[in-house]
């Protein structure tokens, strides 16, 4: 997962695992960093999630948000697979002399199988463009160019720039949202289809049933599209073996 400090990847994890469990309370499993806070650890690492006392085959790879300090060379280390889980995400030439950090020949495993791009529906897409949406950019196209890896946007707090009386099970149809999901079409170059407006848990104790089943629609269909990701890449190295 890919996005800017405050873009809302830890509360959608945390929305994620609440509506995948069915749980009857949200699930805060990931620290959520409160708006005037940043969050100043750089450490990479995966999140599974667990259904049943048994961890699905799902692993979301989250870090701080990038922003001055994290840029595209780092992410691309990160989505190539050539950094261990728990390292700190530091400067490229620190972290490929760090043996204890830095894997040179990664396994298939080790990468990245979708790129899941995060931005919030009130902060990051003004005019002058954030340094974490400019490195999203980045990502984008050199992903594009490189690996055809499965690539969506996840519109966070869609709720927050719904009409005063707007509902939330209404948010497809609202023109509001769509020309926003419209804007980061022209921006990333992603197709709509692949473009997911969510409204995530931030301080609700309570799960929502119509937020639930906004996520579980983005988590099936990311699923989805990674695993058919997986399964054509597995061939190709069969076929070259």
């Amino acid at each position: 997962m890919v996005g800017a400090t405050g873009s809302g990847k830890s509360s959608i994890l945390n929305t994620f695992v609440t509506a995948v469990t069915s749980s009857d309370r949200v699930k805060q499993i990931h620290r959520v960093f409160p708006s005037m806070l940043r969050n100043t650890n750089h450490e990479f690492h995966f999140k599974p999630i667990c259904l049943e006392g048994r961890d699905l085959p799902i692993k979301f790879y989250d870090y701080a948000g990038n922003n001055e300090t994290i840029g595209s060379e780092e992410l691309e280390m990160l989505i190539n697979g050539h950094m261990k889980n728990g390292s700190e995400v530091r400067a490229v030439d620190d972290m490929k002399n760090d043996k204890d950090c830095y894997q040179a020949n990664p396994d298939f495993k080790d990468q990245m199988h979708c790129l899941l791009y995060i931005i919030n529906a009130k902060k990051y897409l003004s005019n002058t463009k954030s340094a974490g949406l400019t490195t999203i950019e980045k990502i984008r196209k050199k992903q594009e160019l490189d690996d055809a890896i499965p690539q969506f946007a996840i519109v966070t707090a869609i709720d927050e720039i719904l009409p005063p009386d707007g509902k939330l099970e209404d948010v497809y149809t609202c023109q509001r949202v769509k020309d926003f999901c419209s804007e980061v079409r022209d921006l990333l170059g992603i197709t709509l289809s692949f473009i997911f407006p969510v409204s995530n848990y931030y301080e609700e104790l309570e799960p929502s049933d119509v937020k639930n089943a906004m996520s579980l629609m983005v988590v099936w269909i990311v699923v989805a599209n990674g695993h058919r990701y997986i399964m054509n890449k597995r061939q190709e190295i069969h076929e070259l073996s």
